[in-house]
């Protein structure tokens, strides 16, 4: 048996097409949820069409929003994953470097059974940047018993090891392919009437440093005075911890000066589309930044260093100059992505899981 084991709405969204294609090929699998997103997965679940969990190892009804609640979290899913049927047979699937994927990681070898990196030999090769997911990444592809990178430099960075397989491409060209035929909720669609800037960050580190949060809040000033709408998605923890850290009066005076619009989060279908309609879009978050790829949406990364493709065609890196805020606003239409994508990774995978693994 297959298991995919995953917590968070972006481990779902780079996997759920995965899942698809396991189905197309009655290929049989298990959804754990280790819920690290508890409160936005059911809605996700449910908007992308795929089967409910057959297992949840937390009682919480709410997204994680602090590192004291991460704390107790950990525990408690490991505690509840020792009635999970997993046997010394089976194949555990787990994406990316978030705790999730690392608790998969942990609950797989605790039973013996091998596992399946997904998105596997992404680096910075700086350990504090993206802080933790780069000491996450580095573990799991050492442990894992097969790794799928998505191109040749990632590859390049298993090169110590066996069973690596290149998906020419992220899985995440497969989720956006798949929604884009997804109807958007017609509040979705009010957004798209005025043209729109979206604006994203979330990132620990940048939420921490008190010298990154003061060059993002400027960005978004400067941003907000080219006289444009700013749709701001704030998630449940980078809000937590704007009202623990007394930012959020910034972000306040900003909305009374400019426009401004702070949203909740929009599951995925309706954000692709928002995305899909936007002038362009500012963010630090990895997975924004491929989307935005995939759709040839001009993107400043808020980030001095970046693993994801997209720089230099779609995306710019900030470096935390402003210099470069205002070159990117002044030659944001100029960006663009170079060749056409082709590939399905998704499809990639479960050819190889056929042929090499199962």
């Amino acid at each position: 048996m297959i298991y995919f084991i995953f917590g968070t709405v972006a481990e779902l969204i780079k996997l759920f097409p995965v899942m698809k294609q396991f189905d197309r090929c009655h290929i049989g699998y298990k959804l754990v949820h280790t819920g690290q997103h508890a409160a936005t997965m059911t809605q996700n679940i449910k908007r992308l069409h795929v089967q409910s969990p057959d297992f949840i190892l937390t009682k919480r009804t709410e997204n994680l929003k602090s590192i004291s609640q991460m704390v107790l979290w950990i525990p408690s899913v490991l505690f509840h994953a020792r009635t999970l049927p997993i046997k010394k047979s089976d194949y555990v699937i787990v994406h990316g470097d978030t705790m999730s994927t690392l608790l998969g990681l942990i609950i797989g070898k605790i039973f013996g059974a091998k596992i399946l990196h997904i998105e596997s030999g992404k680096r910075t090769h700086n350990l504090m940047k993206p802080f933790p997911e780069e000491i996450i990444r580095i573990i799991v592809s050492r442990l894992s018993d097969f790794c799928f990178a998505t191109d040749q430099h990632d590859a390049d960075n298993l090169a110590f090891r066996g069973n690596v397989f290149q998906t020419e491409g992220n899985t995440v060209v497969d989720s956006v392919r798949e929604v884009l035929n997804y109807k958007p909720s017609p509040a979705t669609r009010i957004y798209t009437r005025v043209s729109y800037i979206l604006f994203l960050f979330g990132r620990q580190e940048n939420i921490l440093l008190k010298k990154n949060f003061d060059f993002i809040m400027d960005t978004l000033s400067l941003v907000l005075q080219k006289n444009v709408r700013v749709i701001w998605p704030i998630h449940a923890h980078t809000l937590h911890e704007l009202h623990a850290k007394n930012y959020w009066g910034t972000v306040t005076k900003l909305q009374t000066q400019y426009q401004l619009e702070v949203a909740p989060p929009f599951d995925y279908v309706d954000f692709i589309f928002l995305l899909s309609h936007c002038l362009f879009v500012v963010t630090d978050g990895i997975g924004l930044q491929q989307e935005a790829y995939i759709l040839n949406k001009p993107t400043l990364v808020l980030r001095d260093t970046t693993e994801t493709p997209g720089i230099g065609e779609t995306g710019m890196l900030s470096y935390f100059q402003q210099a470069r805020v205002g070159m990117f606003l002044k030659t944001y239409s100029k960006l663009k992505r170079k060749k056409k994508i082709q590939t399905s990774p998704s499809k990639i995978i479960v050819d190889v899981v056929q042929k090499h693994i199962l």
